[in-house]
């Protein structure tokens, strides 16, 4: 009985490292992006949500570099970098996204929601100051749910 049970921890534990192994190949980095963000809440109410950075994350297996926006303009995978970009507004109708960055206005499509164009996730993780606790806190707003990111000072972007 010894010997079963000690093979089968062996075997959960193995199996605990390659559900884990992916999760710990992510490269997690804060990208010092201020602006806001505009989004729509369970109740269908569009909320404004300043924010002072968000979280970039950088899979080996994916395309997208750290700090850079992933979109296709012009029919070609384009990476356009978050310290030359003012805005992201997504078309709530289709795919398409309008991109304002350095000082022009560019139509582009993306593959899922803006929050994967942005992060490779589904969701924008943020800091941001809370005014009632006067602190520094973390949240997340779903992809789905968000509708433009405006960057209003991007001079601390190192990507």
């Amino acid at each position: 009985m010894k010997r079963v049970s000690a093979t089968t921890l062996l075997l959960l534990a193995g199996l605990c490292l390659l559900i884990v192994q992916p999760a710990a190949a992510a490269e997690k980095v804060w990208i010092e992006a201020q602006g806001y963000v505009l989004y729509q809440d369970e109740r269908g109410d569009m909320i404004r949500k300043n924010f002072t950075a968000y979280r970039d994350v950088l899979f080996p297996d994916k395309t997208k570099e750290i700090g850079y926006f992933l979109c296709e303009y012009e029919r070609i995978i384009s990476q356009i970098p978050v310290k030359d970009i003012t805005s992201i507004r997504k078309d709530p109708m289709s795919k398409s996204v309008w991109i304002r960055a350095n000082g022009k206005e560019y139509h582009a499509v993306i593959t899922q929601d803006l929050s994967y164009a942005l992060t490779n996730m589904k969701h924008v993780e943020m800091r941001y100051y809370n005014d009632i606790t006067q602190r520094e806190e973390t949240g997340f707003i779903l992809g789905l749910n968000l509708h433009e990111i405006h960057f209003t000072d991007t001079s601390r972007v190192a990507y």
